[in-house]
């Protein structure tokens, strides 16, 4: 967290919590509104510009009217759609599975609950589908059209994203998760990096979200991972920002602008939406908690304090962190460098794992060695354990201990050569390692074990690999030479 992180946060008082209207498509459990919901309050003055808004909308631009019937038996009514069955139901709307008759594809229908009927929450669910039609990627659910029905209500049809709820999955996982099971916690940043994909491309389509949370995605039989739910989606202004008066979000995941009486959103904003989903992947919960909307709302005032467990690696801590700054200028810049982030942390934590593995390797060769096992069993173990290596190499090059065992597990495989008459092998693999005193030996050692072989007639094959052998040195010594003559050129031209 900067220094100059210190904000003034003007919260909503406990006064007007109650007036928050739910505004999720999930069941909820109770009549009390939960932190963990979408909420949506706007004061007056912006309801009653978005009532005016409704108004002129409905006077200028008229939707298609669509059929939808409620029988699927009975289709000679002309309705194209027929309801099946409700998915879902918040405080504004109703989402449905239906049956599209004349394409005989199953859909998704999302109109407005009877009792929340009005002219801006119309306005909304037109605005939603605009938004969300014009976002064309594998994670965002398609729309297919806009209209009204028989009885002159918006009607939303899109995909029908069948599948678990990624808050559910969570909720399988958890023990797991607890328990630091790497294949599980790697499993959930994958997903985690799809969303990241949607919000990158989203963003460049100067559309934020404003409501990313596990519970709005979807997560299918076949691996599909949806985000959905881009009811509180809002296009950035030409200087990258959406000004707002009131709160919508949900209140357990908001970053702390969102709170503010005259907020201003941008990017950043789901940015920390995206870092308040892996505080729950890592902790098991968002980053604010609370018994009551007011609660939650004075702990983000207060700033956030996340303590992770201790199966939480330090480096996977450190970015969750810096996503869920307080301060917007402190988090990662866009949604590429989050998913960048989360990429190289899992790369680094796999070589990590890998290490750990080779280092029991080479262990066992050593042991091996000395006890005189099987030939081939030890060429096979040293060959492995100098292939895992050489990739450690490539991906974690500031690391000294890879080159200590590389070294180890190479002098170890040149011995095993000598004492079985291949000084032509030793000798290659004696040229893979930097000189030292120990290769000074190993040197000597080859040599007396060549003239040897030499001396004795009947070893013409020896010769000849021997011969080879010194041709394939002197040829990788002239590369490096020439290698390394042309870098030096390139340099000079620089």
């Amino acid at each position: 967290m900067g220094e100059d992180s210190a904000r003034t946060y003007q919260p909503w008082s406990s006064g007007e919590a109650p007036h928050l209207r739910l505004a999720s498509t999930r069941q909820v459990a109770n009549s009390e509104t939960h932190p963990t919901q979408t909420l949506r309050y706007e004061p007056p003055e912006v309801s009653e510009m978005l009532d005016r808004i409704s108004r002129d909308s409905q006077d200028t631009t008229p939707l298609r009217e669509i059929g939808i019937g409620i029988d699927p038996n009975q289709t000679e009514d002309g309705s194209d759609f027929v309801v099946l069955h409700e998915i879902g139901r918040g405080g504004v709307g109703v989402v449905s599975a239906a049956e599209q008759i004349s394409l005989g594809r199953s859909v998704a229908l999302k109109q407005l609950r009877s009792d929340r009927d009005t002219g801006t929450a119309r306005t909304l669910l037109i605005e939603e589908a605009k938004v969300q039609a014009r976002l064309v990627h594998p994670v965002i659910p398609p729309v297919h059209l806009i209209g009204q029905g028989n009885d002159g209500k918006p009607v939303l049809v899109m995909q029908l994203v069948r599948g678990e709820c990624w808050s559910d999955r969570l909720v399988t996982d958890a023990k797991k998760l607890d328990s630091g099971f790497e294949s599980t916690l790697l499993e959930h940043l994958e997903i985690l990096i799809r969303i990241c994909e949607a919000i990158a491309y989203s963003h460049g389509q100067s559309v934020i979200h404003r409501d990313i949370k596990p519970g709005n995605v979807m997560l299918g039989r076949y691996g599909e991972v949806y985000l959905v739910d881009w009811g509180l989606a809002e296009e950035i202004d030409s200087t990258g920002k959406v000004s707002t008066r009131g709160f919508t979000g949900t209140p357990a995941y908001a970053a702390p602008e969102m709170i503010e009486r005259d907020g201003a959103l941008t990017t950043r904003t789901d940015i920390y939406l995206l870092g308040s989903v892996l505080c729950e992947i890592l902790t098991g919960y968002p980053p604010h908690r609370g018994d009551s909307i007011k609660e939650v709302f004075l702990n983000i005032s207060k700033g956030t304090n996340v303590t992770f467990p201790s199966w939480v690696p330090a480096p996977l801590a450190a970015l969750c962190r810096r996503a869920i700054d307080p301060e917007p200028s402190m988090r990662f810049e866009t949604a590429e460098d989050l998913i960048t982030a989360i990429r190289e942390y899992i790369e680094h934590h796999q070589a990590i794992g890998m290490l750990d593995r080779v280092r029991e390797h080479v262990i066992r060769l050593d042991q091996m060695v000395k006890d005189g096992a099987d030939v081939e069993v030890i060429d096979d173990l040293g060959q492995t354990c100098r292939a895992m290596l050489e990739a450690l190499r490539v991906s974690m090059p500031e690391s000294e201990e890879i080159n200590v065992l590389h070294r180890r597990c190479s002098i170890l495989m040149i011995n095993r050569m000598i004492e079985a008459n291949n000084p032509g092998a030793a000798r290659i693999m004696l040229e893979s390692i930097s000189p030292g005193p120990e290769t000074d030996n190993l040197k000597v050692q080859i040599t007396a074990l060549t003239a040897r072989l030499l001396a004795k007639p009947t070893h013409m094959a020896t010769n000849v690999q021997l011969m080879l052998t010194e041709q394939l040195v002197e040829a990788r010594r002239r590369i490096a030479h020439l290698e390394k003559k042309a870098d030096q050129g390139s340099s000079e031209e620089a």
